[in-house]
Order: C-alpha cells, then structure tokens, then sequence
C-alpha cells in the first residue's frame, strides 16, 4: 500500500492537505501524477510491468467472483498483489519461473490456494472465480501466436457460474468465441485494430440473452483478454476487456485513426449491459433520480443498470443534507455527483413508493440493514409492494470474510431535513459510502437487522409520505404463460407501447 500525504509548502505533517492510499501491484513500475488546484489536488497512477528477466514468465491476476471482497494474492508467502477488487486485474507481472504456491488470502484468512507451474518467457492469466461462497483458482496460458504491431490477438474467458456463453463475435461476423461452458477460455484469435463492437449471445439457465457491447479500440501489438462477468441481482452481465502491450510500435499507432482524432470527441466505453431484454448503460448518473430496478426475465423488458435513472415521481420532493453522524452511529453519504438525486424509499425495493430525493454528498444516519418480514400482534401483511424474495438473512452461511454486495443490500436510515425533521426510509448500498461511528468503512453484514416489512416514514417535516390506506395496488394476473402486458401511452390498445410487464407484477394502482 501507498500513502501519500501533501502539505503546505511552508506546513507540517500535522497540517495535511490531502490524504491519498492505493494498492499497488509487485513488479511494477509506477508514476504517480498530482495535478488540478493545489487546495484541492486529484491523483492519477499510471502502471505498467517491469521488465522481466530472461529467467521470468508474465502473469496476470483476476477478481472475477461477484460479491466478494477484495483479495490479496501471495505467490511463496510473499505479497504480490494487494486487495485486488471484484472486476479488476493486474498487470501482466513478471515472476521467476519454477514451481510457486499462490495463496488467497483476506486479512488473515486464506480463503484458496494453488500450485502454479511457470515457465520463462510464458504467459499467464490467474483468474479467482466462482461464488463467495465457493471459490476457484484457474491458470489460462496467454497465447500470443499471431501478435504483430499492427495485429492485436484477442481471448475470451467465461467467469460467468452456471453461465454458458453460446458466441462472441465481432461487427464483422468474426466468431471470436463458441459454446463456452463456465471456467472455460476461448483459443487466441487476431484480429485487425481499430474499433469493434461485439455481440455476446449468453445462455443463463433456460434463458438466452445478447449483450450488444458498444465499439472499443483495439491496437496492434496488444494482447487481450475479454473477460465475461456475471451481474448482481440488480444488474446485468457484462465483459471486461484487459490489455498487456507486448510488441505496440510508435509507427502502428502513428498511422491508426484513432491516434489523429480529439480525444474527446467520442467516448467508447469498454462494456456496456445490452441485452435480449433491453439495455443498460454505464453512463454516469445524472441530475435524474437513481435507483435500482429488478432485472427483468422477459426478452423485451428494459434491464435498468444501477446508475441508471429510475423514477420521475418524486422530482419536487428533494432534500438538502444538515449534519453528520460521526461518533454516534454507523453512517453514509450519498455516493453520487453534486447534481443527481437518489431515491429514498418506503420500502426496500425500487418499486416501492419514493419519499424524496436526497442529493449527491447527503448524509444520513444507518439504522440497519434489510431483514427477512416479522408482524407484530394486530400487524396485518399489507404492503403495496412485493417483498417475498427475502425469507431468510443473506448473511446466513456466507463465508465470514466475505461481505455482502451492496448492490444486493438495502439499508434503512434516517434523514434530517432543513426543516428540523426526518425522513425515514430505505437506500440500496450501491450508491452510498458507509462507515461505522469512528469512520473506518463498514462491513455492511457486521450491520443490525431491520424488518423489511417496516415502512418508512418522515416526521415533523413538510414532506409527508402516503398513509397505506390511500395506496391501491394491482397484480398483473391472467396472462398466457410466457405472454406480457403491454404498458401504453393512452388507454388505447393502438397507442404507442412504452414496456412489457410480467405476470404477478405489483403496480400502484392512480386512477382508471
């Protein structure tokens, strides 16, 4: 770990301006920038392998497992890389060749380990996959064969569980990869630069989906990796692209195309959420609200993204944030830029009535964390909204050194309000900073149980949520199996379709 600390040209330690940590990998060589206002600094890290002896092969390391916490990677009890995060990966770093032991390890606990077997002048891709619950440690050799300066080779790995990736080809037709079971790797391909965009036909059980990814540069002289993750209970699949240099020319990248234009007149993402059911994008979160919504099982509904925006109900409603909680009690802040909104709820779920927006850098006291129902004597089951995909803590039987996805994790918190009120009501982890009463990060399982049956509320506050007696719900029902409801413009069965709703879908009912 790297911790910087800037001062004032004329100050002390004890007058620190800027605090800053990373991780960085062994066998690297690293150049750390500081640039932007001197009050105010930002922080870039560029990193890239060593040279490796002639004695040395190349290896790169993988967090693939969803939900599962950072990892550190030893090879022979020596530290390699240091918490590498789900959806990362390492450099290509060189390793003296011969018989190693990797170990992963959280903390103090090893949670796997492996015998690599490495020899001079080979690659290597080591990929952690599986579950919290049951993980797996699998070597891939990178075969570089067909590898020019003006040709990049391309490789496609599925850490998807129970995933089966049917094909990956390029907008050309190129099939870069077919019938992928999970745990399995593609062979190497080359392929021409420049920008592609890709297609992934991905079968999930007995559902088939295409993940449409929009176009990435790829540059002669590159080896890559296309890595297929799974996504959280909130968000769709995805694929993560990495790249090691290994024979770039100045000349090749002189003459690509890419090189002659304004670096900011197109933005091309790296993975993009598309599929048979609709699309997900990655942008950034913008003035509109943010939440999470359900992905859908239909191949014509919309799969929204966690920043994606969610709900237009609540627009005149927003908050602006009063106090901070340090000391007295778990807390958050609202993880999101200075101009968008989230969504607090009355219950923990994005189809669930909104209370009011809380802007990016809010803060809020953390109550606890979404528990199976519990009613209490005379307490009839009567939300508007259908929380039956909870019965148990999802906590009960996780590894102890594994935490909780915050995608996957609500969290019930109490709001002030300029007006000297609160507000209180339920947050989804994805978008929030937490932190325990003296400010270290907080482990969103080690947080207390609350019922999810408990209705949020606001109180001595002009804002004022529905009384559950004015809410009229609505269970889509009656429909052919497979067959959908189409949600229209007007009340018109010729009227422009704007989705497709699913059986036993809950709605809140306005008017007729």
């Amino acid at each position: 770990m790297l911790d910087l600390a800037f001062v004032p040209a004329t100050g002390t330690v004890d007058r620190t301006v800027f605090e800053y940590a990373a991780a960085l990998s062994a066998g690297t060589s690293n150049v750390v920038v500081v640039y932007d206002r001197a009050d105010d600094p930002e922080i870039l890290i560029a990193s890239a392998p060593t040279d490796a002896a002639n004695s040395s092969g190349l290896v790169r390391f993988v967090h693939a497992v969803q939900g599962a916490a950072p990892f550190d990677l030893r090879i022979d009890d020596q530290l390699i890389v240091p918490a590498l995060a789900f959806a990362t990966a390492s450099q290509h770093i060189p390793i003296p060749a011969g018989a190693k032991r990797l170990t992963l390890s959280l903390g103090t606990a090893k949670l796997a380990a492996m015998n690599l077997n490495l020899s001079a002048g080979q690659m290597q891709t080591v990929a952690v996959l599986g579950s919290p619950g049951s993980l797996s440690v699998v070597a891939f050799d990178d075969d570089p064969r067909g590898l020019d300066e003006f040709s990049p080779v391309v490789r496609l790995i599925n850490a998807i569980p129970d995933g089966f990736l049917d094909s990956l080809h390029l907008n050309g037709g190129i099939i870069v990869a077919s019938d992928l079971a999970f745990g399995e790797a593609s062979d190497s391909l080359s392929i021409d630069s420049g920008g592609q965009s890709m297609t992934l036909v991905l079968t999930i059980g007995e559902e088939t989906g295409t993940i449409d990814v929009p176009a990435h540069h790829f540059y002669g002289g590159a080896f890559y990796n296309l890595i297929a993750l799974s996504g959280g209970t909130f968000s769709a699949p995805r694929l993560m692209i990495t790249e090691t240099s290994i024979a770039r020319q100045i000349s090749a990248m002189m003459s690509d195309p890419a090189m002659n234009q304004d670096p900011d007149a197109e933005n091309l993402p790296d993975q993009a959420d598309n599929t048979e059911s609709g699309s997900a994008s990655s942008a950034e979160v913008t003035a509109e609200p943010a939440d999470l919504e359900r992905t859908p099982t239909d191949s014509s509904q919309h799969i929204a993204a966690p920043d994606e925006s969610a709900g237009h109900d609540a627009t005149d409603m927003s908050l602006e944030p009063v106090s901070g909680y340090r000391g007295i009690s778990p807390h958050a802040l609202v993880n999101l830029d200075p101009d968008a909104n989230l969504q607090i709820r009355q219950y923990p779920t994005s189809q669930a009535f909104s209370l009011g927006l809380l802007p990016g850098g809010s803060e809020m006291m953390v109550l606890g964390r979404r528990g199976p129902s519990e009613y209490y004597d005379g307490e009839q089951p009567d939300e508007p909204v259908d929380l039956s995909d909870m019965t148990v803590d999802p906590a009960a039987g996780l590894h102890p050194a594994v935490d909780l996805p915050p995608e996957d994790t609500w969290l019930h918190v109490m709001y002030e309000t300029t007006d000297g009120g609160a507000v209180y009501g339920w947050v989804n982890a994805f978008y929030l900073q937490v932190f325990d009463a003296v400010g270290d990060i907080q482990r969103l399982r080690s947080l207390a149980l609350v019922r999810q049956n408990h209705a949020g509320s606001a109180q001595n506050t002009a804002l004022s949520p529905p009384e559950l007696s004015d809410l009229v719900s609505a269970r889509v029902s009656g429909l052919d199996p497979g067959a959908l409801l189409n949600i229209r413009t007007a009340n018109d069965a010729s009227s422009e379709i704007l989705g497709h709703l699913p059986p036993d879908t809950l709605l809140k009912l306005i008017g007729l």
